[in-house]
């Protein structure tokens, strides 16, 4: 796969159309270079031209599913042993945000923007590295200002937040990022970023899928991307000292049963202890939360697209690189479970 992408900056373009053109040159790809759809705030990202066939032949799409690794290098590395002994192939990679670890207090000061603008990089460049596939990411709460308003990009990685990327001819990623405030008896537990209320979390991604559906067409099967899940789902709940509350949003249940027949999966992030495969809003659309990689936890999503065209969730595995370590030793017997139902 190769997704080649435009920017509303002049000299970031010039550079990622140089990247497509070389991409085109040394693979042999028959591809042509697109411009930008817009409407309103919402970026659409350019893609190659293909030659479809009639009526649409089987085709699978395996993802590896990370989300909120938090600086953690020692999993990472681990993780990077994994992908290195497994017999497991992956087409994308996508990323649900919180690879750094920024506070909103320290925002405003340049060394901790830099610094976590670096951990960003790092990430990024790791999985690119050992993958060697396509990596698909957004901020979470805890990234540098800059990710927001895609104030620098990395090469081979695309930054998918308010962004639309084409996967197949009718299948699509689309992501939004950020979280929302979550507060309990009038008491903030958690701050939220760079939304301050779900109202605002709403607009954005409600514009999102309007313009997905009008420029893909009204039968695209959405993969959405987001770093909060929905409130409905138990795979966004938080544990807080020995409290566990909800830190997700209800305006993105409202949406995913409003678009429930384009959306067929959210796979999310934020909550790094409650991993898992729910259907609250019914059996089409699969919440998937792969779980902290800061504690080790990730996950694979199948997708398998039908002769009628339409894609389908096919399995979903879920993974923790300790678990794992002491299978591989022989400790005790380790299973993944797939499809995993915390309603």
């Amino acid at each position: 796969f190769f997704f080649f992408f435009s920017s509303r900056r002049r000299h970031t373009r010039c550079r990622e159309v140089s990247w497509a053109r070389r991409c085109v040159q040394e693979t042999g790809i028959n591809a042509e270079y697109m411009g930008l759809l817009f409407e309103k705030d919402f970026e659409m990202i350019a893609q190659p031209q293909w030659n479809f066939k009639a009526p649409v032949e089987p085709k699978e799409l395996r993802a590896l599913l990370i989300s909120d690794s938090h600086v953690h290098g020692g999993y990472l590395n681990e993780l990077a042993v994994w992908l290195d002994k497994t017999e497991k192939k992956f087409d994308i990679v996508i990323i649900a945000g919180n690879m750094a670890n920024i506070l909103n207090s320290k925002r405003k000061e340049p060394a901790a923007e830099y610094q976590a603008s670096q951990q960003v990089v790092d990430t990024l460049t790791f999985f690119i590295e050992h993958v060697k596939k396509p990596v698909f990411y957004l901020p979470g709460n805890t990234e540098p200002t800059a990710l927001y308003s895609y104030g620098f990009e990395v090469p081979h990685a695309v930054n998918v937040h308010k962004r639309a990327v084409q996967l197949d001819e009718s299948l699509i990623l689309l992501g939004l990022g950020g979280s929302i405030p979550v507060a309990k008896d009038k008491k903030d537990l958690l701050e939220g970023y760079p939304y301050k209320n779900d109202e605002e979390l709403t607009k954005d991604l409600e514009a999102c899928l309007e313009s997905s559906i009008k420029n893909f067409g009204s039968d695209v099967d959405i993969i959405l991307l987001t770093h909060v899940g929905p409130a409905e789902s138990a795979t966004s709940d938080v544990q807080l000292d020995k409290e566990k509350v909800n830190a997700g949003s209800k305006a993105l249940g409202e949406l995913l049963k409003k678009y429930n027949a384009n959306i067929m999966c959210n796979v999310h992030g934020h909550s790094s202890s409650c991993e898992g495969l729910t259907k609250p809003f019914g059996p089409k659309i699969s919440i998937i939360n792969p779980g902290g990689m800061v504690e080790g936890h990730f996950g694979e999503l199948s997708l398998f697209r039908q002769p009628t065209g339409k894609w389908s969730v096919t399995s979903v595995q879920f993974h923790n690189l300790p678990a794992l370590q002491q299978f591989q030793k022989g400790q005790f017997t380790f299973t993944n479970q797939q499809f995993i139902d915390l309603k």
